[in-house]
C-alpha cells in the first residue's frame, strides 16, 4: 500500500474480505469510530458488529496495516511542514532587495564635475534648457543648443560621459564626501534562488504607489520549529538548555536580519532536539 488506504484500495486484496467487510474497514479508517463503521458497512446491529469486526483477525490486520499507513503519510506530512518553516526561517531576505551606496553624479566626473551617462542624456537636458530661454523663438533656440548662449539654465558637458550607478563612491568626491548616494535596489522575482525564492509571498502598491515586495515572517518559522521541537517547555534542566540555544537562535537570527547577512547554519534538525 501506498500512504493512501482510503482512496486505493488494492491492498485489501490479499485479506479476502467480503464486500460488506471491506467497507467497514474502510469506513473506520476514515472515522475510527467502531459504531458509525459497522453502519456505514450496512449491518443491521452496528454496536455487536463492530466490536466482532474488530477482534476479526483478516479484518483486524487489515485496520492495523491502515492505521499505520496513515500514520506514515501524516508523520511525512509533518517533516514536511517542518522542513518548509526551517527553510523559511533560514532563508536570506537580502536576496529580494539590498542597500547600496553608488557613485553620484560627481564622482568620476573630469574634475569632479557632473557626469552624463550618454550623449543623448545631454542632449536632452539642454534641449529642456534651451526651450526654457527661448520661449518660442527658433533662432535662440539654435543658438542656445550650439553652445552661443551662456546661460545657468543651460547644462555643461565637461564633466564627460560614461556615468554608471553600478560605480561605486570616489573617495575624494567634494559633492558627497565620499558617501555616495544610498540606494535600493530590488530583484527581479524570476532570478531569485530557490532558498529565496520560498520567502516571497506576493507583491502591493502601498498608498504612495510604490511597489511592496511581501514576505514570509522567518521568525515566526522559526518559532514554530522550536516550539516542535520542544524547545520552549521549560521541563527540568533539559528544558533550561534547548530554552537557552532557541533563545541563541532567536537572538543571532535578530542580529543578522539588521546587518543583512545570511542567517542560521545549516544545522541538521536532529542536533537541535529532544530526541
Amino acid at each position: 500500500m501506498k500512504s493512501d488506504p482510503l482512496n486505493k484500495t488494492q491492498w485489501l486484496d490479499k485479506y479476502g474480505l467480503s464486500y460488506r467487510q471491506r467497507s467497514f474497514v474502510l469506513a473506520y479508517l476514515k472515522s475510527k469510530v467502531g459504531n458509525a463503521a459497522a453502519r456505514v458497512a450496512g449491518y443491521k446491529q452496528p454496536e455487536s458488529q463492530a466490536a466482532r469486526m474488530l477482534a476479526k483477525g483478516k479484518v483486524k490486520a487489515a485496520v492495523n496495516e491502515g492505521l499505520a499507513e496513515i500514520e506514515a503519510a501524516a508523520q511525512v506530512d509533518a517533516e514536511k511542514v517542518l522542513s518548509a518553516w526551517w527553510a523559511t526561517a533560514q532563508a536570506d531576505p537580502s536576496a529580494f532587495s539590498r542597500v547600496e551606496r553608488i557613485a553620484c553624479r560627481y564622482c568620476h566626473g573630469h574634475d569632479h564635475e557632473y557626469q552624463w551617462r550618454t550623449p543623448r542624456e545631454y542632449r536632452e537636458s539642454l534641449c529642456i534648457g534651451a526651450e526654457s530661454i527661448s520661449k518660442g523663438d527658433e533662432a535662440i533656440f539654435r543658438t542656445a543648443m550650439a553652445g552661443g548662449i551662456t546661460d545657468p539654465r543651460l547644462p555643461l558637458d565637461v564633466g564627460g560621459y560614461g556615468y554608471s550607478a553600478k560605480a561605486r563612491p570616489h573617495a575624494d568626491c567634494p559633492e558627497c564626501d565620499g558617501a555616495g548616494i544610498e540606494t535600493v535596489f530590488v530583484a527581479d522575482i524570476r532570478d531569485l534562488p530557490p532558498e529565496a525564492a520560498i520567502l516571497f509571498d506576493g507583491a502591493k502598491i502601498n498608498a504612495k504607489g510604490k511597489i511592496e515586495i511581501v514576505m514570509l515572517d522567518r521568525m515566526k518559522a522559526l518559532d514554530n520549529v522550536a516550539k516542535h521541537l520542544g524547545m520552549f517547555d521549560g521541563r527540568g534542566e533539559r528544558g533550561k538548555i534547548v530554552g537557552t540555544l532557541a533563545g541563541a537562535m532567536v537572538e543571532m537570527m535578530q542580529r543578522a536580519q539588521t546587518r543583512h547577512l545570511k542567517t542560521l547554519p545549516d544545522i541538521p534538525l536532529h542536533e537541535i532536539s529532544e530526541d
